[in-house]
């Protein structure tokens, strides 16, 4: 298992397509981050030029996570509370449009949402990764894992589900990035084709994210480790990567 090593210049960046550009009414993206502290802000997930964001994703320096989009021509953006995240960890992210309402999940729970109806302002903009699209400001720090987007909402109960588990159901998949490639300046769609190409950037890290909700808010992670003990007497459960050991 691996994933991708940002350092907040170099980016990824993902072909428009008729699908990505037909994301308007229903949709949802979700990955893994592992921040590191930097910028006041650090773009993650873009796509569209400011202010036609068609959707982005970005991490502040209080350690609170926004999703913007622009529907009907009007920017709607939504931020997690400060502290949501945690720095050189794995958090989950993601972020969904129904067509009316915007929300935006943290570690498996929703942290924020708003209602704005309307279509979202579609774009034929690449989708870019880990940077703010055509600036070397604004660049994401740290490692980004399973990136997934999708072409309808995605409920609370199966982001849930993507948080504490490694499951993925296909249905209405539009793109997905396991990035466990390890080397190379590509990470492969496995869903169309769609690859990544990775501009000024080929560091891959074995670290990868384990199935971080398993540790019921009681583990810990290092270097993609999460670890719990049950007690004395009891079980060890220790995650690395995606696979369980008990």
């Amino acid at each position: 298992m691996s994933s991708i090593k940002f350092n907040f210049a170099g980016y990824g960046s993902i072909p428009t397509s008729a699908a990505l550009e037909a994301l308007a009414n229903n949709f949802s993206v979700d990955c893994w981050i592992k921040p590191t502290a930097g910028a006041a802000q650090q773009f993650f997930i873009h796509k569209g030029v400011y202010p036609n964001y068609q959707f982005t994703m970005v991490v502040h320096s209080n350690a609170s996570v926004d999703s913007r989009i622009n529907v009907n021509g009007a920017f709607d953006i939504i931020q997690s509370a400060a502290g949501s995240i945690t720095w050189d960890d794995w958090n989950h992210v993601a972020m969904t449009f129904d067509g009316t309402n915007h929300k935006l999940y943290i570690n498996g729970s929703l942290a924020v949402s708003h209602a704005h109806g309307g279509p979202a302002l579609s774009n034929s903009s690449p989708v870019i990764i880990g940077r703010y699209s055509g600036s070397t400001n604004y660049g994401f720090g740290g490692s980004i894992d399973e990136l997934k987007i999708w072409g309808r909402e995605l409920s609370a109960a199966e982001i849930s589900t993507y948080y504490s588990s490694d499951t993925i159901a296909q249905t209405d998949l539009v793109a997905y990035y396991s990035m466990n490639e390890g080397s190379g300046a590509v990470a492969a769609d496995s869903v169309s084709g769609n690859d990544m190409s990775l501009v000024s950037l080929n560091s891959w890290t074995e670290q990868a994210p384990g199935t971080k909700g398993d540790a019921g808010g009681g583990g810990s992670s290092v270097d993609g480790i999460v670890a719990m003990s049950l007690g004395d007497g009891d079980d060890v459960v220790i995650s690395i990567g995606k696979m369980d050991i008990s």
